[in-house]
């Protein structure tokens, strides 16, 4: 009996051992796991940017009012700033004014919607900014403070054509168009060049109406339509460059600022009215290229094999034209072919061959050098 005795003794100790231990290790694990999770929550509470969502309304007079000093900046323009005169100031003010908005909070997630912006309102006067985009007013405060106010769509894009009208019509004025002493317009596609002077200077400058500024990622993709004019327009202590992409698209450059613009069509049908370039290029010439509705570029070493019938016909063609060259008997063996390029002309194909140093067309072989490396430059942009 005793040693049964013992026995059960030894094992109720045990049990109490364990036990002891169990809780010992429980109140361990759920003493870390509490611990885990307070520390968690801390880091969430840091992290996790407050969103909320206010139902009061707004009217934002209280930012608006006793308003100086007024400017307009484009996100696509920032080195071009406009002052707005008191008039127009206010009537910019006073439709901010009457809008019915909701303010509401900014969250990591809606970040870029919120600062996307088109215009950019400077009030001097207060220190702040007032961003413009489709959906909501973003206010920046000198302070550092941020208000963020949703707006209906249709309303905001009327203050935003009204700002742009208002912009525009300023820039024009600041690019003092009429004061040029001189413009030299160039067909870049065939090598043309006219120098207007006196009473067509004063009839070409009058067709220049920017219309409104564009964002650069518009252009991408885009390429020059025939015959690629540009106006190089001097003044008498600077030059403006512009580039006529199409016929309501260019781009300008000012002290090595490029920008880009919608511009009034009348320019361009004014231009091809009286400096016409028509196309006289004949099938054995590289120039007749330019009039290809797409080009298929085969890669010898099949990193940059494409087809396109956007950018790369013109694009390609321009390079092969304007690149220095002179035609030679044949290319030396010791030259490898890099590219083949074939052209969409007049329902037709033509195949062009290049070379590191050569180009072959038409039973035609041209020597120039790195002409390779240049066409590898465009496509593999």
């Amino acid at each position: 009996m005793k040693k049964r005795y013992r026995g059960t003794g030894g094992l109720l100790i045990g049990f109490i051992v364990i036990g002891v231990m169990s809780g010992t290790i429980a109140f361990f694990m759920l003493s870390h796991n509490e611990t885990k999770t307070e520390d968690l929550s801390m880091k969430i509470q840091k992290e996790t940017p407050v969103q909320e969502t206010l139902a009061t309304k707004d009217s934002i007079k209280d930012i608006l009012s006793d308003v100086k000093d007024v400017y307009i900046e484009s996100a696509f323009s920032v080195s071009n700033i406009i002052e707005l005169g008191e008039g127009n100031a206010s009537e910019i003010i006073q439709m901010m004014e009457k809008l019915d908005v909701n303010l509401v909070m900014k969250s990591v997630e809606d970040s870029m919607k919120y600062n996307d912006c088109s215009y950019i309102i400077h009030i001097k006067s207060k220190n702040i900014k007032i961003k413009l985009n489709n959906s909501y007013i973003i206010v920046e405060e000198g302070q550092g403070g941020t208000r963020i106010y949703e707006v209906d769509d249709h309303v905001l894009k009327t203050l935003n054509k009204k700002v742009e009208s208002l912009y525009m019509s300023e820039c024009n004025k600041n690019f003092r168009f009429e004061n040029a002493k001189e413009v030299t317009i160039t067909a870049g596609d065939q090598n043309k060049e006219w120098s207007i002077k006196d009473d067509q200077l004063k009839e070409l400058l009058s067709y220049i109406d920017l219309t409104t500024p564009v964002s650069p990622q518009e252009k991408i993709g885009i390429c020059s339509k025939y015959p690629d004019y540009q106006l190089k327009i001097e003044f008498q202590k600077q030059t403006y460059m512009m580039k006529l992409i199409n016929d309501n698209l260019m781009s300008m450059e000012a002290l090595d600022n490029q920008v880009y613009y919608r511009y009034d069509k009348k320019l361009w049908a004014y231009i091809v009215e009286k400096y016409p370039v028509p196309f006289d290029a004949e099938i054995n010439q590289l120039e007749y290229l330019v009039k290809s509705k797409n080009v298929v570029v085969d890669d010898m070493e099949n990193v940059f094999d494409l087809e396109d019938d956007k950018f790369f016909p013109r694009e390609l063609t321009r390079v092969l034209t304007h690149a220095s060259k002179s035609e030679v008997a044949g290319v030396p063996s010791t030259e490898n072919l890099m590219y083949l390029l074939e052209f969409s002309v007049d329902d037709n194909k033509r195949k062009v061959k290049v070379y590191h140093n050569y180009i072959e067309y038409e039973e035609k072989i041209y020597y120039s050098e790195n002409i390779g490396e240049l066409i590898k430059s465009v496509i593999s942009v």
